[in-house]
């Protein structure tokens, strides 16, 4: 199955990419493994591209319903605070698509590596270390692949020889280790680690990612609720509340461990609320003593919560990040796979990739850019050596490097005033938020009073997240523009005219605008006043990176 063999092809992109740590050095056969599997993971990219077109087609010609605002508001404060009224509710099976593609976190696994790769160990010069974050995060995800990986083995079985199983014992105690590793996790203390300043690639998500260590918690609770249940049930055996008390008792143990703390939360308040009916005419002699317990969980869980909010703002900014995950692809297919290219195409499709960069994702984009530089120019590197020809004149003569890497010059210059704006913005917000977290506590001990009052906070906080994902999603040109302004005002740059690009596809394969105002900059026409200490363009890229 594709989906099986795009994941395999992410365990063996990781696995060059531990074999470079250890060496301290990226040579010729590795490059040339890594493209091989990259250009076998875009073909699968390709493939599936090409049905979902066809079926988005298909889709064009129905009515589509625009929604109101207050429905949007709605649609995001679900999105972000779940109620999950439905945890009781039979699973339906998903719908396996009709096609198959790699998934989202495969591909977020295929960008980290390769930015890793080519900005540290390729030919341009980097800073040392400075993407140890986006490793450590693409290893996190590359390890929950290969335990998917690992009990995916029987689907792998006509693809692997009789003896395959010998040769992975290795990966055998690997997949066991990330297993226990989650399951053991102790994500409380990662807020400790935000707060003493490092910048993680991941932040907890207490509604959507698991939480091993708290979920097993539930399980003796719901265990002895569902035996009290049970022996109830002998004596009055048609009793309807006692029946469903049973069977809320039962699906919360068949919930696996790895549903999020927030699912599991939210159906013990609904068991607990179902068992105060009960409670409220039993007898000492009959009353379900295991609530107790129950509301403390409850209680715990909503502390648990409440220190999660102040982590909200970072997560919209990481979800940001992710978002240009999707050009990866289409970024290869122009940039890597070809072995020429158009000026005028190639330049107009950077300057739309780039132009239509919400502020949010616009240093991801950049770092992808530089990264598909890095690995450009290791390609000349190679292709020159076995030419016996001179690098830094392959780099010149090169119709697809030489307005690449013009164009990171230019955009680069523009990163910290739209990291300054962001900023700004978020620490007005963020002032709002915690000062809002602060004045909430739980010193109530009624369950049904604590939901109430997390419901009635949740919705102030999906108001500061608007906020945030609203700064998130100003188009770039906008703030590029009133930085111009300011500059000319201060005769620090010439007078560059941006255009508004219409982004007409989610690829770059796609037939974007030719005229553009700003292109013979990003072609390298003429040298751009911010060149004029003499750099290198390789060097200042680094320089100007390293800055950010």
């Amino acid at each position: 199955p594709l989906r099986v063999y795009g994941e395999l092809i992410v365990t063996l992109l990781l696995r060059i990419v531990l074999g470079v740590q250890v060496r301290g050095v990226l040579d010729a056969a590795d490059l040339e493994a890594v493209d091989i599997i990259l250009r076998d993971a875009y073909d699968i990219h390709k493939r599936s591209v090409d049905e979902q077109r066809k079926k988005q087609a298909e889709a064009a010609s129905l009515f589509k319903f625009k929604a109101t605002e207050d429905e949007t508001d709605e649609q995001l404060l679900l999105a972000i605070f779940p109620g999950f009224a439905d945890v009781f509710e039979d699973a339906e099976d998903a719908e396996e698509p009709s096609f198959a593609d790699i998934p989202e976190d495969a591909v977020a696994v295929i960008a980290a590596c390769h930015q890793y790769l080519m900005l540290q160990f390729g030919v341009l010069n980097s800073t040392p270390d400075v993407h140890a974050a986006l490793i450590a995060d693409a290893q996190r995800q590359a390890l929950q692949l290969a335990a998917s990986l690992y009990q995916a083995r029987p689907e792998l079985a006509a693809m692997l020889s009789a003896d395959a199983d010998r040769g992975l014992r290795g990966a055998n105690v690997t997949a066991l280790a990330t297993v226990l590793r989650v399951a053991t996790a102790d994500i409380a203390a990662s807020p400790d680690a935000q707060a003493s300043g490092v910048r993680a690639e991941h932040v907890h998500d207490f509604y959507h990612d698991a939480w091993a260590s708290e979920a097993v918690l539930l399980k003796p609770l719901a265990a002895a609720i569902a035996a009290r249940a049970q022996h109830l049930l002998i004596e009055w055996p048609d009793h309807a509340v006692l029946q469903q008390i049973s069977d809320m008792s039962t699906r919360l143990l068949q919930l696996p461990i790895t549903t999020s703390v927030a699912k599991l939360l939210a159906g013990l308040e609904q068991l607990h609320e179902r068992a105060q009916d009960w409670e409220a005419y039993a007898s000492r002699d009959v009353s379900i003593t295991e609530l107790h317990d129950a509301a403390r969980l409850i209680i715990r869980w909503r502390q648990r919560e409440l220190n999660a909010w102040p982590h909200l703002l970072r997560a919209q900014e990481l979800e940001f990040a992710r978002r240009p995950n999707t050009w990866w692809f289409s970024l290869f297919s122009s940039l890597v796979v070809p072995e020429s290219a158009g000026l005028s195409e190639l330049v107009s499709a950077v300057d739309q990739f780039m132009q239509g960069s919400p502020a949010g994702e616009f240093r991801a984009r950049l770092n992808m850019l530089h990264a598909f530089a890095a690995h450009r120019a290791a390609i000349l590197a190679a292709r020159a050596c076995q030419e016996h020809e001179s690098f830094s004149r392959a780099k010149q003569t090169d119709s697809i490097y030489g307005p690449l890497a013009n164009a990171i010059s230019y955009y680069v210059q523009y990163a910290p005033c739209i990291a300054s704006q962001l900023d700004a913005t978020m620490q007005g917000i963020k002032k709002d938020l915690t000062q809002y977290v602060k004045i909430s506590t739980w010193k109530d001990v009624n369950p049904a009073a604590l939901r109430a009052s997390a419901q009635k906070t949740h919705k102030h906080l999906a108001k500061c997240v608007r906020r945030w994902r609203e700064a998130l999603s100003q188009p770039i040109f906008q703030i590029i523009q009133a930085y111009q302004t300011n500059a000319i005002a201060s005769a620090r740059v010439p007078q560059v005219q941006l255009v508004q690009l219409p982004l007409s596809g989610a690829g770059l394969d796609i037939a974007p605008p030719r005229s553009l105002a700003s292109a013979g900059a990003l072609a390298g026409a003429s040298r751009a006043p911010w060149d004029a200490n003499g750099l290198t363009i390789d060097d200042e890229m680094s320089q100007l990176l390293a800055q950010q």
